[in-house]
């Protein structure tokens, strides 16, 4: 047994001479383990079954490290290795063993992978590294909602709002670019005030967020003094004040002068008028009236007039009396917000009353409730202004009268309206007239013929009266002249 331990002594020895260029040593070549270094301070190492406690104390010769070895490190080692630096064997040994190397400052302490997990609270081949990043400007909150985004599935973010520190907990890599990324974002922030004069602050808003930069840019409203706050990088300020300028902008007003003419028609006319008659035979106006759109349903009639002569339209309102006779319903003049409607009704709110019972446990109880629904002549436009001073006017006429009455089963009239409507765009010059026609509507008129006193007397007064039905037909012309108005600046720099 003691000889056995002399030899083993032996051959360790005899590794240590090799390793330090020993090469005169004449058994040398036969013992196991063989450690050899060449010009280069590499190594080879041929170790079968060698303690590990050993080879490590001859790797730390080798390179000059200061090693603790703690008591848990045990085992042995087989490896076979030719012409690597030591510092690479050193590393191949820790790995196969499951040993691992921690430097106190010139100390380096190997122990095993289990003892170093419980001293440090995490795995040592764990790829994740702690970095702490103290912001300047930026909230960690809005920078955590951006590195969420590239962190590695492994990864994780920490925020502490206290210290304003953003923690990284991811691979070395990662950590690196995500660091490189809070550099770049977190700079200096500006905010900027807006009153808006025009536009309105949601709208803005609105358009505002597809600017701002992404999760740093932040905009406030103050929808009672219509004021508007944005914060982003200093950089990014005149492209926000820019566009908030463009979209504060004095919005466009177009004039609507309406014409409302009845043309009560007779039985030459009883099909509508014939405008491309009125206005080629009566009026010669060819190339006046260009792009004339009929319907064949309800032979709807749109033209217009071009702005040559703004009175022109007013001579197509005197050819009308020749087809029949004419009437001025109304001629509202009002003023339209670029790419906003406006209405006009010339008519009546017919009323009728819905009544509703309403179930309890010991009684039932009726309520009324008075409706109203607009009969006449509605109007509806929406006028669009392009840049080059076109209008693109969207008109939607609409003509309805009361045909008939239904009376419900607790004594209600309801009235029956039949409505005729269309719907078009028509582009139109600035100045320029549109009409439209082909409104077209039917009026049941009852005539009473009587002997004056005798037809009053009743039941005998029958036989000196009679009633007579008529139906009276008429058309309806609307006339709209469309003007841009224009505003000159103010010379108070208060407004």
């Amino acid at each position: 047994m003691n000889d056995t331990r002399w030899y083993c002594r032996l051959g360790i020895l005899c590794v240590f001479f090799i390793v330090f260029g020993k090469q005169d040593v004449p058994f040398a070549q036969d013992l196991a383990p063989v450690v050899s270094a060449d010009a280069s301070d590499k190594i080879s190492l041929d170790i079968k079954g060698m303690d590990v406690v050993d080879v490590l104390k001859m790797l730390a010769l080798k390179t000059n490290l200061n090693l603790v070895i703690d008591k848990n490190v045990s085992g042995r080692v087989t490896v076979f290795l030719k012409d690597v630096l030591p510092d690479e064997a050193l590393v191949v040994i820790l790995a196969s063993s499951g040993l691992v190397l921690e430097k106190q400052g010139a100390i380096s302490r190997i122990m095993t992978a289990q003892d170093y997990e419980q001293l440090n609270g995490y795995n040592y081949n764990d790829p994740r590294r702690m970095v702490r990043i103290k912001c300047k400007y930026a909230e960690p909150q809005e920078l955590f909602k951006v590195l969420n985004e590239v962190k590695s599935n492994i990864g994780r973010i920490m925020i502490d709002e206290a210290t304003h520190t953003v923690i990284l907990f991811d691979t070395e890599k990662k950590n690196a670019q995500m660091a490189k990324m809070i550099e770049e974002m977190d700079l200096p922030l500006e905010t900027q005030t807006f009153a808006l004069n025009y536009a309105r602050c949601e709208k803005v808003a609105e358009l505002l967020r597809d600017v701002i930069s992404k999760n740093i840019g932040r905009i406030i409203l103050d929808v009672r003094s219509d004021k508007i706050m944005v914060t982003d990088y200093a950089s990014n300020a005149k492209k926000v004040s820019d566009i908030v300028a463009s979209l504060d902008d004095r919005t466009k007003e177009v004039l609507i002068d309406a014409k409302i003419v009845q043309v009560n028609l007779d039985d030459k006319t009883s099909l509508g008028i014939d405008w491309e008659y009125v206005l080629n035979k009566k009026l010669d106006i060819k190339g006046m009236f260009g792009n004339v759109i009929t319907t064949t349903g309800n032979k709807w009639t749109i033209g217009k007039l071009d702005p040559g002569n703004p009175q022109d339209y007013r001579a197509v309102i005197e050819a009308l009396k020749t087809e029949g006779r004419t009437k001025i319903l109304s001629s509202p003049r009002l003023t339209v917000v670029n790419n906003e409607s406006a209405k006009i009704l010339v008519g009546s709110k017919q009323v009728y009353v819905t009544t509703t019972a309403v179930q309890s446990q010991a009684t039932t109880e009726t309520a009324e409730a008075v409706n109203f629904v607009d009969v006449g002549v509605k109007l509806y436009v929406t006028p669009t202004i392009s840049p080059d001073g076109f209008i693109s006017m969207k008109v939607r006429p609409e003509v309805s009268s009361v045909v008939q009455t239904y009376r419900t089963a607790a004594g209600n009239t309801i009235p029956i309206v039949e409505t005729s409507e269309t719907e078009t765009t028509v582009l139109m010059q600035n100045g320029s007239t549109l009409v439209i026609g082909g409104l077209i509507k039917d009026e049941k008129i009852k005539n009473v013929n009587k002997i004056p006193v005798l037809g009053s007397i009743p039941l005998l007064g029958v036989l000196f009266r009679n009633t007579v039905d008529e139906v009276k037909k008429t058309e309806l012309a609307i006339f709209l002249t469309c003007q841009i108005l224009k505003f000159e600046p103010s010379s108070n720099p208060s407004n």
